[in-house]
């Protein structure tokens, strides 16, 4: 039986409170301003190995009672990009910044990453296109620092490198870790809610047919449709392929604007390769005349352009978009409706842009820091 007092107890209660009191005010300066926040965890359900999937230690660290250490950030180097691209300012660091204002409210984005010059001899990921390289594969050697990471990223009609823990290609496929991410999404930068706004208008104050602006003059299948629909109006041509306007234009997007259609052929018809071709001529509010990937509908809504790969030939094509130039309402069947694919709207419209956080999420711990 205790001996204690009422008075007795009350005290060794109060007592206790105050230690946990004093305890708890003790662990919570200890935590980080860094911790991650509480929303669900990314949808990895599109990302590669089990193995990648691991939450970043900084986010382990920080679920335990210890104080945060922060690992030290992740050093990335670009290589092999075309001549003007920036490693300072491009749609990569764009991901990440975005990445680590949501994941690690709070913390700088030198914190989790940092970029390096092209001579750092041991960065953590390097991140590289295919400049300098030969056109064929087998003769690939590109000079990557050993015992790092590696990213392989394409704009243009490459295919993937099986030698890299990573790809972000055109190619539809999961094989070699690859992501297919089409050059496209270039253009823009997190969060890519607003694309899924993006439509064609009606426009009464359109002056001209059809446009192509094109600089590679070796893509004959291009260059013969262009002279073919020539024949029935005018195409204005305001590249230096087939140029009829005075000289190259400055403003690509501004000339085209003056146009209802727009030749947009890519220069090769590989499945799954779509450049930003189609999508400049919706920027311009033209209805895209498009040929390239037969899989173009993975992106693009097929109510918003003129397929070539519907026609049977050259001639079919032509009558069918003189129908569409001479009938309004066919004309503007085509407007006022979302331009990219169901599965691109989806992920435009996820508020926690799980998608494109999953592609900086897989990229920044890479190296298993």
């Amino acid at each position: 039986m205790s001996t204690q007092t009422p008075l007795q107890s009350k005290q060794i209660r109060k007592a206790r409170r105050a230690h946990r009191l004093r305890k708890n005010r003790k662990i919570k300066n200890q935590i980080s301003t860094c911790t991650p926040l509480s929303s669900p965890p990314l949808d990895y359900n599109l990302i590669l190995s089990p193995s990648l999937l691991a939450p970043p230690q900084c986010l382990l660290q920080s679920l335990s009672s210890s104080p945060l250490a922060l690992p030290p950030p992740v050093k990335i180097r670009f290589q092999y990009f075309w001549k003007l691209f920036r490693s300072d300012s491009n749609h990569f660091l764009s991901l990440f910044d975005y990445y680590v204002s949501r994941r690690y409210p709070g913390c700088h984005t030198e914190m989790i990453y940092q970029i390096v010059s092209r001579d750092y001899p041991t960065p953590d990921v390097v991140i590289y296109s295919f400049l300098g390289q030969p056109a064929s594969r087998s003769l690939w050697n590109p000079s990557l620092p050993p015992d790092c990471k590696t990213v392989f990223y394409t704009g243009e009609n490459r295919t993937l490198d099986p030698s890299s823990n990573l790809n972000l290609t055109f190619d539809n496929t999961y094989s070699h870790g690859n992501i297919r991410y089409p050059h496209w999404l270039w253009k823009f930068s997190p969060p890519f809610t607003q694309l899924a706004n993006l439509r064609l208008t009606d426009d009464p104050h359109k002056s001209g047919f059809c446009c192509f602006v094109y600089s590679n003059n070796r893509a004959k299948n291009r260059n013969d449709f262009c002279r073919a629909l020539s024949r029935y109006q005018r195409v204005d041509c305001g590249g230096r392929c087939l140029n009829n306007v005075g000289g190259p234009v400055s403003d690509k997007i501004a000339f085209q604007k003056r146009y209802k259609f727009c030749i947009a052929f890519e220069n090769n018809p590989r499945e799954g390769y779509v450049t930003e071709k189609i999508l400049e001529a919706y920027q311009s509010n033209c209805i895209p005349i498009y040929y390239g990937s037969r899989t173009i509908t993975d992106d693009f809504n097929p109510e918003t352009f003129i397929n070539a790969h519907n026609f049977d030939n050259t001639q079919k094509l032509v009558d069918y978009i003189k129908r569409v130039d001479t009938n309004p309402d066919l004309y503007r069947s085509y407007l006022d409706k979302p331009v990219f694919s169901q599965q691109w709207l989806k992920r435009f419209n996820d508020p926690s842009q799980s998608f494109f956080q999953s592609v900086a999420h897989q990229i920044l711990t890479l190296s298993g820091t």
